[in-house]
């Protein structure tokens, strides 16, 4: 399946996860799905955490998706890598779109916890709410619990890899009740 991944070109209009063994093709998220993520990857440039948005991540074999910001300590970044280990993850986020809900909330919330990336930041326009969740070991497995929840508007405290980090909610805004 990585073969097929590598040289999937997803319709116009679309964009494409390949998670979980399979190849995913949802509509192309609306500007203010993306407004979030910009705005997490400005705030922490070139700070002790980076914030990459749209950077594909290793989970073989459960596929390489491209979380909407992927969180990376600056000193162990390559260059070379086309898509990042999920070993060297400080942690991701995922803003909801209205189309990606189940993915988001349930099938990366499994994938992300089997690969043990320690934080997991879900911001959800449909409702102007996000949650943090944070990795913890079960008789099950790795699992996430929700660690701290808040509306937009409201500062996110983040430690990832160890490192404080606060990313500024103010500038988030909700979908408008027709998407």
């Amino acid at each position: 399946m990585d073969k097929v991944w590598e040289d999937f070109e997803p319709p116009t209009g679309t964009v494409a996860q390949y998670l979980l063994g399979e190849i995913r093709v949802l509509a192309n998220p609306v500007l203010l799905h993306d407004l979030i993520g910009r705005d997490i990857e400005h705030q922490l440039y070139q700070g002790p955490v980076e914030a990459w948005r749209e950077r594909g991540i290793d989970l073989s074999p459960d596929g390489k998706p491209r979380p909407d910001v992927a969180f990376l300590d600056p000193e162990r970044i390559d260059a070379e890598w086309r898509d990042v280990p999920a070993s060297v993850l400080l942690g991701v986020a995922e803003v909801v779109s209205p189309s990606s809900a189940a993915m988001d909330y349930r099938d990366k919330t499994k994938a992300y916890a089997r690969h043990k990336i320690a934080v997991y930041l879900i911001a959800d326009p449909r409702d102007g709410t996000w949650t943090v969740m944070e990795l913890v070991e079960s008789a099950d497995g790795p699992m996430y619990i929700a660690k701290t929840k808040g509306r937009f508007g409201d500062p996110i405290d983040l430690k990832l890899g160890g490192t404080p980090v606060q990313v500024e909610t103010a500038a988030w805004h909700q979908y408008p009740e027709h998407s």
